[in-house]
C-alpha cells in the first residue's frame, strides 16, 4: 500500500539519511543520545500531521527501530493512557516487543508516550505541532530518562567499533 506524499514527508523529515553523517558526527549523535530534539517544517496542517504521527500503525513505515505497531489492551486510537503494541528490530540481536502508554493526546498540538519496565529503562517520545505561515513545524524529542544500564551501553560501543 502507498502511503500519500504527507506521509512521505513526515518520514523523511524523521528519518534524516544517516549516511551523510561523519564517523565523528554519529558518535557524538550517540553520546547525546539520551535527549534529542529534531525540529522540521512541513506543508500540511497540524491537525494532518498529527493525524499521521499520532497512528501508530504506521510508525514502522519510518522509524530506523519499529517494525510495526497495534493498538492493543481495548484501545483503538491515541488517547492518554491507551497503549499499543511495537515490534522492534535495532542493532544488537533479536526482535523484541514492548508496549508504550500514550502520555500526550492533543490533536494538532502534541502526541507523546513512554516505553518502560523492569530492566529495559524508561524513554519518552514527544511530538510537538507548532502552527507555522506554511503549515506546521514539527519537533520530535526523545528523553531516556532511566537509561538502560551501563553495562548494556558499553556493548553498544562494542558493536560500533
Amino acid at each position: 500500500m502507498r502511503r500519500g506524499a504527507a506521509a512521505d514527508k513526515v518520514a523523511g523529515a524523521l528519518l534524516p539519511d544517516r549516511s551523510s553523517f561523519t564517523r565523528g558526527e554519529l558518535a557524538a549523535i550517540a553520546v547525546a543520545r539520551s535527549v534529542s530534539r529534531v525540529p522540521c517544517e512541513l506543508t500540511a496542517a497540524p491537525e494532518q500531521v498529527y493525524r499521521l504521527v499520532s497512528d501508530i500503525t504506521l510508525m514502522g513505515q519510518w522509524s530506523p527501530e519499529c517494525i510495526r505497531c497495534a493498538w492493543t489492551r481495548g484501545a483503538t486510537g491515541p488517547a492518554v493512557g491507551a497503549r499499543f503494541k511495537a515490534r522492534n528490530n535495532g542493532r544488537r540481536g533479536p526482535a523484541w516487543f514492548n508496549t508504550p502508554v500514550v502520555t500526550a493526546a492533543e490533536p494538532g498540538r502534541e502526541f507523546a508516550f513512554n516505553r518502560n519496565g523492569p530492566g529495559i529503562g524508561s524513554y519518552s517520545w514527544r511530538y510537538v505541532f507548532d502552527p507555522i505561515p506554511s503549515g506546521t513545524r514539527l519537533t520530535e524529542s526523545y528523553d531516556a530518562e532511566r537509561p538502560l544500564p551501563q553495562a548494556d551501553v558499553m556493548a553498544d560501543r562494542e558493536v560500533d567499533r
